[in-house]
């Protein structure tokens, strides 16, 4: 099970993993928005095992929290938006 979540004062999201043992992060650098972007509508396997089955709308329910949203801060908000 996955969740993202959002690290605005480093400018980053972070997918959480959760086997019911323990968790893990997956960080996600400004540097690979323009990658996550491109790749949405295809399938994430990370080290050819484990497939992010939620990724994808996890990212999309927090993109579209963060429009518009300067809970986050202006500054992130209006980096996520470009």
């Amino acid at each position: 099970v996955g969740q993202m979540l959002v690290d605005s004062d480093n400018y980053a999201f972070a997918y959480t993993l959760d086997d019911g043992k323990a968790y893990a992060y997956l960080i996600f650098v400004q540097e690979t928005w323009t990658m996550l972007h491109e790749n949405m509508t295809k399938k994430i396997i990370i080290n050819d095992e484990l497939e992010l089955t939620e990724f994808h709308q996890e990212l999309t329910y927090i993109l579209d929290n963060i429009k518009g949203n300067n809970n986050y801060g202006k500054e992130f908000v209006a980096t996520v938006e470009e």
